[in-house]
C-alpha cells in the first residue's frame, strides 16, 4: 500500500513537470453569410485564464472557393465572462462588438493560404475568469458571396502553456484516481479468489459488480490518456475522449440495474424470473438513452454557454431518466420489504438510503453546479460524479463480500460446491 502511495505522488510530480508543455489549440471554421449585419457575426472559442497574463494568438485561412472581400480582414473580439450574457442578448453584429475589451484586425490572404499569427494577452489580479473570443465582419458588404474560413486559436496560461483554469488539476486528480482505481481492483480481486474458494465460485451479483468495476477502469484508463494527448498537443483525442465518456455510463447504468435487481428481491426473495426480464429490458432501454445522449454531447462543437460535459439539454434529459429509475427503485424497494417481512426489514432499510443517494448524487451536482462560477462546473461535477461512482462500487464490494447481513440473508450465504443445490431457488439475471 505504502509504494502504491508512492507511485502516485511520483504520477502527480511526473505530471506537474509537464505543465510547460501544454496549451489548448482548437481548430475549426467560420461562415459569413448573407446580408443582414448579424449574420457576419460568429463565436470562436472560449478559455478560462488563472490570475495573470495569459496569452493567445489565432490565424485563419480562406478556403479555396472563396474571394477575398473589400475590406480584408477579419475583427476578432475578446469579451469578459462578465459581460458575455448581455453580448448573447444583443441582436445586432455592432452592438456586440462595442462590449468587446478588445478588437484586433486578423488580415486576409490569398485563398488557401495561412495568414501569420495575431497575438493578444488578457490579465486578470482578483480571480479566474473565462473570456470568449469572437470573429466578426460587420457593416461590410459581402455581395452575396458567402465567406467560409478554416481557423486555428492557441491560449495559453501565465507562466508557460497549461489547460484552461477548469481544467488545471484534472491531470493530477485523474492520475490519482487511476492509481486508486488499481489498488482498489487488486484487493477486489483477492476477496474475489478468497470468496470464490471458500463458496465454490462467486455469484453473478459479484460477476456483474466485477462489469462496472471493469467498465470504470478502463474508462478511466482513457480518460487520463486522453489528457496525457490533450497536454501534449492542446488537442487530445476525441474519439478516446468519447469511448471513456461513454464506458463510464456503462458502468453507471451497470450499477443501476444491479441495484434495482437487488430492490426487487433479487438474490432475496425466490421466484422473480419473470420480474428480472423486465429489469433486462429496462437497463437495455437505459443504455441506448444513456449513450446515445453522451454521444450525442460529445459531437457537438464547442457552444459558449457549455460548461461540463452534461450541460443543457443532455443534462435535463439525464436528469430525468436518474429521477425515474429512482422512483422504480423506491417502489420495488417498497415492494419487497413487505413480502419479505421482518426477517429483511433492516436490510432494506439501510439498502434503501444508500440507494437513493446513489441515484440522487447526479441530480444534485447537476442542479448545485449551476450556482458556482462557470470556470468551477467542470471540476464540481467531474469530481463528483467520479466520487459517486468509485464510493457506490467500493460499498457495493462490500457488501457482497463481507459476509455481512446481506450475505447471511441472500443468496450468497448458499455454497456453490458440489451437492449443495440451494442456490437455485434464487432467480438469475441470465
Amino acid at each position: 500500500m505504502v509504494s502504491a502511495l508512492s507511485f502516485a505522488v511520483c504520477v502527480i510530480v511526473f505530471v506537474q513537470q509537464l505543465g510547460s508543455v501544454e496549451c489548448k489549440l482548437q481548430r475549426g471554421s467560420i461562415d459569413f453569410a448573407g446580408s443582414q449585419d448579424d449574420d457576419h457575426w460568429q463565436f470562436v472559442s472560449k478559455f478560462g485564464f488563472a490570475i495573470g497574463e495569459g496569452r493567445y494568438r489565432m490565424r485563419t485561412r480562406l478556403v479555396n472557393a472563396s474571394t477575398l472581400p473589400r475590406k480584408r480582414y477579419l475583427d476578432f473580439h475578446v469579451f469578459l465572462d462578465e459581460q458575455w450574457g448581455k453580448v448573447e442578448a444583443l441582436s445586432s453584429c455592432s452592438s456586440r462588438i462595442s462590449q468587446a475589451r478588445r478588437t484586433q484586425h486578423l488580415y486576409l490572404a490569398q485563398a488557401g493560404e495561412w495568414t501569420s499569427w495575431t497575438a493578444g494577452s488578457v490579465s486578470q489580479k482578483v480571480r479566474p475568469h473565462i473570456w470568449y473570443f469572437a470573429a466578426s465582419m460587420c457593416q461590410q458588404d459581402l455581395g452575396g458571396s458567402p465567406l467560409s474560413f478554416e481557423y486555428e486559436i492557441h491560449m495559453t496560461q501565465v507562466g508557460g502553456s497549461e489547460f484552461s483554469v477548469e481544467m488545471r488539476s484534472m491531470m493530477s486528480w485523474n492520475s490519482v484516481v487511476l492509481v486508486c482505481l488499481a489498488i482498489f481492483i487488486a484487493r477486489f480481486g483477492a476477496r474475489c479468489r478468497t470468496f470464490a474458494d471458500s463458496a465454490g465460485g462467486l455469484h453473478q451479483v459479484i460477476w456483474v459488480l466485477i462489469a462496472a468495476i471493469t467498465l470504470q477502469f478502463i474508462a478511466q484508463s482513457l480518460h487520463t490518456v486522453h489528457l496525457w494527448w490533450y497536454q501534449a498537443d492542446g488537442i487530445g483525442s476525441k474519439s478516446v475522449d468519447m469511448l471513456s465518456e461513454i464506458l463510464f455510463m456503462l458502468s453507471q447504468v451497470v450499477q443501476t440495474t444491479l441495484l434495482i435487481a437487488i430492490a426487487m428481491g433479487y438474490t432475496l426473495l425466490p421466484g422473480r424470473d419473470g420480474r428480472m426480464v423486465i429489469v433486462k429490458w429496462i437497463a437495455l432501454l437505459s443504455l441506448i438513452i444513456h449513450v446515445s445522449l453522451v454521444s450525442f454531447g460529445k459531437l457537438q462543437d464547442e457552444s459558449a454557454c457549455k460548461y461540463h460535459e452534461n450541460e443543457g439539454f443532455v443534462g435535463w434529459v439525464l436528469l430525468s431518466v436518474r429521477l425515474m429509475l429512482l422512483y422504480w427503485f423506491l417502489v420495488a424497494t417498497q415492494a419487497s420489504q413487505k413480502q419479505a417481512g421482518l426477517r429483511l426489514h433492516d436490510f432494506f432499510q439501510h439498502f434503501r438510503l444508500a440507494g437513493t443517494m446513489y441515484f440522487l448524487a447526479y441530480p444534485l451536482l447537476f442542479i448545485v453546479v449551476q450556482v458556482f462560477a462557470p470556470y468551477l462546473q467542470h471540476p464540481i461535477m467531474h469530481i463528483g460524479l467520479q466520487t459517486m461512482q468509485t464510493a457506490s462500487v467500493i460499498w457495493l464490494a462490500e457488501l457482497f463480500l463481507s459476509r455481512g447481513t446481506y450475505f447471511k440473508v441472500s443468496a450468497l450465504s448458499t455454497s456453490f460446491l458440489p451437492g449443495n443445490h440451494g442456490a437455485g431457488m434464487f432467480c438469475k439475471l441470465s
